[in-house]
């Protein structure tokens, strides 16, 4: 994983993102899963899919959706993260993490997914959360199964038409996780 760099310091603060913030989290989920495939470090899929992860429409539309909430982490007044935290039925999905390169390995990846949980249980009284995973990251899923996330089984072709890039290798799967929220 790399050198550790220490937790936070400053302030960090969680809101809602809103309009003004489109800009900003493009540029910020964009660094955090496509930089260059020589950059280092284990959070990205540079290696495995091209393109970009989102576009400001996309972002636009996740903001305007019903049941739907991005999560952003301030820090010293600086976006730093996000998670997106979906409503659907009795179920949250939860995607979209993202941690700026320059604070990761400080925290606030475990931080942001423990503040999606959280909201999905205060506002929508869910207990069951649900995200996907590419299948070949497992130093990924690790960090998820080490949050108390567990594997479904189910696994589902990378879905080339949701606009997410594109796989180097057209076999690529993406894997369903799930976590039982209401005892935490």
């Amino acid at each position: 994983m790399g050198e550790t760099t220490g937790p936070i310091t400053g302030t960090a603060r969680y809101r809602t993102a809103n309009l003004h913030d489109v800009d900003a989290l493009v540029q910020l989920i964009n660094s955090a899963y496509r930089p260059t495939a020589a950059a280092a470090g284990w959070t990205h899929e540079a290696a495995l899919v091209d393109g970009p992860r989102i576009v400001s429409s996309q972002l636009v539309d996740t903001l305007h959706a019903p049941n739907s909430v991005l999560l952003v982490v301030d820090v010293d007044e600086q976006i730093a993260g996000c998670i997106e935290v979906r409503k659907d039925g009795n179920v949250a999905y939860i995607g979209t993490l993202a941690v700026s390169p320059s604070v990761q390995d400080r925290g606030l990846g475990k931080a942001l997914l423990n503040e999606a949980e959280q909201f999905a249980c205060r506002r929508w009284q869910i207990g069951k959360a649900v995200m996907v995973v590419l299948s070949a990251r497992s130093e990924l899923i690790d960090f998820y199964l080490r949050r108390g996330y567990t594997r479904t089984g189910e696994r589902t072709s990378y879905p080339f038409d949701a606009g997410v890039g594109t796989p180097r290798d057209h076999t690529l799967t993406i894997e369903t996780l799930t976590k039982d929220i209401a005892r935490n």
